[in-house]
């Protein structure tokens, strides 16, 4: 008889979350990438339920100090003997943790007479800086995979126009866009004899994929090159200068062999510079 009254309240419980629209759409997770050793995973440390919509940048800043908090004191606010060290946190590209970023990178005066000291670069116009909560500044840095992610959706999303030539039409007398699409991806992967790679580039839903192999096959030279080589494809120029452009401000961080910090700096300058150009 206990048992079944058990499992009823829970059927109970289970049907009335259900109904009353209480379940979250997504799982956050909570980790740590180490900062010395670029190779080294992703570390989950935790995952929660998290909604869509209603979460606010107060909470988003209050969940970062939480986390800073906590890397060390142990729950019961004594000191940890080996803390965690950490040098910031990933932005995503949504509104409220990038108004967070911004919040942290911004002096307070709680804060200022509190002894923070901050790091930033003294010449005009510089904006952001970053704050020194231990022995390393904490950063907001943007989460170059996220990004790369959405490199991909943006580059087979209608709403969005890619346009990166211009010309005019003397027979038709009308303007000509180049735009960037997957369009030059597929029928260039119908041409080369292995494009078979970009199968999984271009089976794409905008919506949901989170795909970040078929985001960086995307993002390198084994796209790149051949769209180059191929440049006679209807749109294939525009193409190419979205994917090299996205290519050159992440690679230098994917990949520790890139080259020097110098050709690091250049490389990921002028891809800011292009997506500044087409804007």
């Amino acid at each position: 008889m206990e048992d079944f009254e058990e499992r009823d309240a829970l059927h109970h419980y289970v049907t009335s979350t259900r109904q009353g629209g209480k379940l979250a759409t997504n799982m956050m997770f909570k980790g740590l990438s180490i900062g010395s050793d670029p190779y080294a995973p992703f570390y989950v440390t935790g995952m929660y339920p998290s909604a869509r919509e209603g979460r606010t940048l107060v909470e988003q800043i209050v969940e970062w100090s939480a986390d800073r908090y906590y890397a060390f004191h142990h729950e019961d606010g004594t000191l940890r003997t080996f803390p965690i060290f950490s040098i910031g946190c990933a932005v995503d590209s949504c509104g409220v943790e990038a108004g967070a970023s911004a919040y942290n990178m911004t002096p307070h005066q709680l804060d200022v007479d509190a002894g923070v000291v901050y790091l930033g670069l003294d010449t005009p116009g510089f904006r952001f800086v970053a704050p020194y909560y231990h022995e390393l500044p904490f950063i907001s840095y943007m989460d170059w995979d996220h990004v790369g992610r959405n490199d991909r959706k943006v580059l087979d999303n209608a709403r969005h126009h890619l346009v990166w030539g211009i010309y005019e039409d003397p027979n038709a007398n009308e303007l000509i866009f180049d735009r960037a699409s997957f369009d030059a991806l597929r029928r260039l992967k119908e041409r080369i004899a292995d494009g078979r790679f970009l199968d999984k580039v271009t089976n794409i839903n905008p919506f949901q994929d989170q795909n970040s192999d078929a985001a960086n096959v995307m993002l390198s030279e084994r796209t790149t090159v051949p769209l180059l080589e191929n440049s006679d494809l209807p749109n294939a120029k525009a193409t190419f200068l979205q994917i090299e452009a996205g290519r050159l401000a992440q690679q230098p961080i994917r990949d520790p062999n890139f080259g020097t910090p110098f050709d690091s700096h250049r490389a990921i300058w002028t891809g800011m510079f292009l997506f500044a150009l087409q804007k």
